[in-house]
């Protein structure tokens, strides 16, 4: 899993590149950017043999920043999963050791839709990481939440 913040456009890119088992490449990239109305917009996009598809979700600067510490845990070897979920579990991301020397990292997750009218759910993974970006990744979303100031205490919690 690889990161980039761009403080110029706002915006945090997480991707990974893989090959689909010899058949092509394929690419997971997910961009937070950050609204008008200072909300955080997420869009996943997934290029995967000939599969292709696009989900916007909106997110919150806690699920970034629990994202983020559990990150930081995974690469410490605290523990073995990572996940991002919005707070309407219409997406999610997990990232995942194998127990090898070379801690590789599985990716996978979900997107979906639950309405009066539609109830679908794509998974999706087969892609493979270096547990050494793990770092990067948690910089570039403490970079994208510190310069966008946007909140990290969770939704339900008001301040007085």
């Amino acid at each position: 899993m690889h990161s980039e913040f761009n403080e110029a456009k706002l915006r945090l890119r997480l991707w990974c590149i893989a090959d689909d088992w010899g058949s092509g490449l394929a690419k997971l990239q997910i961009d937070f950017n950050l609204t008008e109305n200072g909300e955080l917009d997420g869009l996943a996009e997934m290029n995967q043999r000939s599969l292709e598809w696009a989900f916007r979700f909106s997110c919150c600067g806690y699920d970034l920043a629990e994202f983020r510490k559990q990150v930081l845990a995974l690469h410490a070897g605290h523990q073995a999963v990572a996940e991002l979920t919005n707070m309407e579990s219409f997406f999610s991301l997990t990232l995942e050791t194998i127990p090898s020397p070379e801690r590789t990292l599985l990716i996978s997750g979900r997107v979906e839709c639950i309405s009066p009218d539609y109830n679908w759910k794509i998974p999706f993974g087969g892609f493979r990481g270096d547990a050494s970006y793990l770092p990067r990744v948690a910089s570039n979303i403490a970079d994208f939440l510190t310069v966008t100031n946007v909140p990290v205490a969770h939704p339900m919690v008001q301040t007085h």
